[in-house]
Parts: structure tokens; sequence; C-alpha cells
């Protein structure tokens, strides 16, 4: 009997490892999610977003989320454009509620001097001087071409820049991208790789990972 209970203990413990492993891999594999949307509240440890189609949820915010492109909640306001990445799981509450594991929104400080509705620009005066500001589509308003292209944003931004950035690359030129979380970098190379380019350079810190890449030789 007692060699019984041995053997199904050691069943158990099987089963539970494995179990915990495969909980593990497919943890492991998951990819954030991107949430995108405009600022409704601004709160002490969080904010409220609001999507395209209207829902809003609410963001949690902590030591553990990264903040890129501002230093503190105290610099957002409402009416803010802002991208978050989270793991993908919603309360049931309402609004839903998530935790953000980074968070990226900039700006830019300006009065607003001009508009021309048919280039869909507006001229902006700023600290930094006067600063011609094109509303659209990442490339869709870019002309000419480039010694050096960055971009410093969520992966699935990147994935579809890259698409287009090798059109405006001058040759010889960099294309260096940044601001990838470590799980999503293998999704970004394999877009590089799709769209002609070649890394040259990689780096990592504390779990993010920048690339700098040049168009692959024809």
């Amino acid at each position: 009997m007692m060699m019984k209970h041995k053997r199904i203990a050691a069943l158990l413990l099987a089963l539970t490892a494995a179990f915990c492993l495969t909980g593990a891999a497919n943890a492991a594999d998951e990819s954030p999610v991107v949430w995108e949307g405009t600022l409704t509240e601004v709160l002490e440890d969080g904010f409220v977003m609001q999507e395209a189609d209207g829902r809003e949820i609410l963001f949690n915010v902590d030591e553990q989320t990264a903040l890129d492109g501002f230093e503190t909640l105290e610099d957002l306001d409402v009416g803010m454009y802002v991208i978050v990445e989270s793991d993908g799981r919603l309360t049931k509450s309402i609004p839903p509620q998530a935790h953000a594991d980074r968070v990226t929104c900039y700006w830019l400080a300006g009065q607003v001097e001009s508009v021309d509705e048919e280039e869909n620009t507006f001229l902006m005066q700023t600290e930094l001087g006067e600063v011609i500001v094109h509303q659209g589509d990442l490339t869709s308003q870019v002309e000419g071409s480039f010694q050096i292209i960055c971009a410093n944003i969520v992966a699935d931004v990147i994935i579809r820049l890259s698409k287009d950035a090798g059109r405006y690359l001058a040759k010889d030129g960099i294309f260096i991208t940044s601001g990838i979380i470590d799980t999503r970098e293998q999704d970004v190379l394999d877009a590089l790789e799709q769209n002609g380019f070649q890394v040259i350079e990689r780096r990592t810190s504390g779990g993010w990972v920048a690339l700098a890449c040049k168009a692959k030789a024809q």
C-alpha cells in the first residue's frame, strides 16, 4: 500500500511539473498587446484611455511601467494621444482595467501660427523655433532620401514603418529602430528581413532592444 501511495504522489508531482512548465512556455510565447487612443482622464496611479471605437480602458501605472517620451503621469493631460503595451488581460469591470507595461507619448508644445488644409500641415512656433507639422500616416507626407532614419516607438509601428523606410533611405544609409520590448524582437527582425534590411548592430538594456540596419546589397 505504501508503494502505491508513493507512485500516486510521484505521478501527481510529474503532472504538476508538466502543467507548470507548459504554463511558463505559453507565458514566454505571449506577445504584448498594443492599445492606442486619447486620454480622457489622468489619475494618481493611472489613466483612462478612449480607443477610436469609443471604448474606454483604465490603465494602472506603477514602478514597473516603462514611460517613453515623458517622466511622470503629471506630464500627461486630457486629450493627449498615447500608445500602451500590456499583456492583453482586461478585467470585467466598467471600464475594463489593465496594467500598463509601457506607455508612449510624444508632443510638441507651442503656438499654431498657420494651417494649410490643402497640404494637411500646420506651422507651430515652439522653443525649438518654427516647426512644420505634417499630419499623415507614417511616411505618407515624406519626400526625399535620408542618411539616417530613426524610429523609437513600439514594435508594431516599427514593423509597419519597415515596409516603406527603404524607399526613403539614401545609399549606405542607416535605419535605427529602438523601443522594442525583447519579447517582440523576433517579430521586428522578421519584418526587417522581409523588407530588405540586415542588422549591423544590436544593443539591449533592461529588456529593451535597439537595432541598427542597412539595406541589403542588391
